[in-house]
């Protein structure tokens, strides 16, 4: 995976943002999507990107720790402690 590789992050970035768009509904793109972004501390993007998610990544146990990541990335703690507490 291109996100992966500190080098070619810029590059991944591009592609999954255009895949993002092109398909805004694909939970999976968004999630790789946001999970670049949060490595490159980008976390408001992230939380942006995962937005129409929510509901579903609030209960999603293999994601819930890196979305409340990047919602306190975002400046969104209260909503990252409720994700936190419900892990």
């Amino acid at each position: 995976l291109l996100s992966w590789d500190v080098a070619r992050r810029g590059e991944a970035l591009d592609l999954l943002a255009r895949a993002h768009r092109l398909e805004p509904e694909n939970l999976e793109i968004a999630k790789t999507l946001a999970q670049t972004l949060l490595w490159e501390n980008r976390g408001k993007e992230a939380a942006i990107v995962l937005e129409a998610f929510d509901e579903q990544l609030s209960v999603d146990k293999t994601w819930q720790l890196t979305y409340a990541e990047i919602l306190a990335q975002a400046g969104m703690g209260v909503r990252a402690a409720q994700i936190f507490e419900n892990s």
